[in-house]
């Protein structure tokens, strides 16, 4: 009877627990660059959020893994990153204010990555592979992920980056 009380109380404690509702946060896109011969483009974006300390704001939560993900999915629209088979990535950091006074401005050196399965086994995707993927999109839809123990995984709205942008960036063409 003890035992059956305790698991009881434990469910009604437990159904009790809300989590805080997260508000949406958005991200706009400022440059892409690529650095000599380097393989990683670096993906500088804004925003009005402190992303770096998301879950510190909003819900007194340590946070884990801060990445930048650009789809190469024919598709562009994703909800989570193993919904993608093709995509960039790379973790992001806070990058010196480039006079935005009101938004952070942040950068990830992404990379491109082929996941076939949902993520077990992962391969590069060439600079020659990326070009021809990339001159069939317009835009490169973007997201920036974090988490938290007792959330999950945590997916800002969706940033579109000119697809010319990554292009312009692997050739060497400043124009962004």
């Amino acid at each position: 009877m003890r035992i059956l009380l305790a698991i009881v109380s434990l469910v009604l404690c437990a159904s009790c627990a809300k989590r805080v509702p997260l508000p949406e946060s958005g991200i706009d896109f400022v440059s892409v660059t690529r650095q000599g011969e380097n393989a990683f483009l670096d993906v500088r974006f804004s925003s009005k959020t402190d992303v770096l300390r998301f879950f510190e704001i909003h819900a007194g939560q340590n946070q884990v893994g801060n990445s930048l993900i650009c789809s190469l999915d024919e598709a562009g629209v994703f909800e989570t990153k193993q919904d993608l088979v093709r995509y960039f990535e790379g973790e992001v950091v806070a990058a010196k204010d480039e006079g935005s006074a009101s938004s952070h401005v942040y950068s990830a050196e992404v990379f491109a990555v082929y996941t076939p399965d949902g993520g077990t086994l992962s391969t590069y995707i060439s600079k020659e592979q990326v070009l021809a993927i990339l001159k069939l999109r317009k835009v490169v839809v973007c997201k920036f992920k974090t988490a938290a123990y007792s959330y999950g995984p945590y997916y800002s709205e969706s940033m579109d980056v000119p697809a010319s942008a990554f292009i312009q960036a692997i050739q060497h063409k400043q124009a962004f």
